[in-house]
């Protein structure tokens, strides 16, 4: 999406918290008239020409005084984000609407590849009260254990709502993991077989995104049905 048209706003670092890895909370100063929803994503940087798009984590409480953001800091993010975690100051532009929850009743299936996880744990905690009546399956695929940041609140949901399930995918070999292993969308593509009744929503790597939504259209899913 072109961010040229998107309001600016100027904020700051307030914290940097490791989560596992290369993955870390960043915690940005919430400038006034700054209001988000679940799903929503912003564009981050020092400059207009370096912005970067990250997932909203938290909610948009009118006490909160942060935006969070939870990034792995890859290789090619190394130089951006030395950059940023350095300066004084901050660009923010959006927000920009991407995921939300769906209408209806049919089974909502949620599949993330890495910190993808973001703004659909954000839509979990803003339609919580949802699942006591709606099937939600979530799928979540990191390389290790270690990086399942979120499974307390995700095993949380699980024994306070029965029909909410989640299941961790790991692809790398780890001796000590005993659930699914393998890349996600072979897990889900073996797993789940009645397709075409459920909502889609798919956030992680992009060359994962596209194999699932060409996979699902295949199957005879909707357009409609995929975000």
């Amino acid at each position: 999406m072109n961010h040229s048209t998107l309001t600016t706003f100027n904020s700051r670092i307030v914290a940097v918290n490791p989560l596992a890895g290369n993955l870390v909370e960043l915690l940005l100063e919430r400038p006034n008239h700054f209001k988000w929803q679940a799903g929503d994503y912003l564009w981050l940087g020092l400059d207009e020409n370096q912005l970067k798009p990250f997932s909203i984590a938290n909610l948009s409480d009118e006490q909160s005084g942060h935006i969070q953001c939870d990034i792995a800091v890859t290789e090619a993010l190394a130089e951006w984000w030395k950059n940023l975690t350095q300066a004084t100051s901050c660009l923010i532009k959006g927000p920009v609407n991407q995921y939300h929850w769906p209408e209806g009743d049919a089974p909502v299936y949620l599949l993330a590849g890495g910190t993808g996880i973001t703004p659909l744990l954000a839509l979990l905690k803003a339609h919580e009260a949802e699942l006591n009546d709606r099937v939600v399956t979530l799928y979540w695929g990191v390389r290790r254990p270690e990086y399942l940041f979120a499974h307390e609140l995700l095993d949380h949901l699980t024994k306070t709502y029965a029909k909410f399930h989640w299941q961790a995918i790991i692809s790398d070999e780890h001796e000590d993991w005993t659930g699914a292993k393998g890349n996600l969308p072979d897990v889900v593509m073996q797993s789940i077989n009645d397709v075409k009744n459920g909502q889609w929503l798919i956030c992680g790597p992009w060359p994962m995104v596209q194999l699932l939504k060409n996979w699902l259209i295949d199957q005879g899913v909707t357009p409609q049905q995929i975000q």
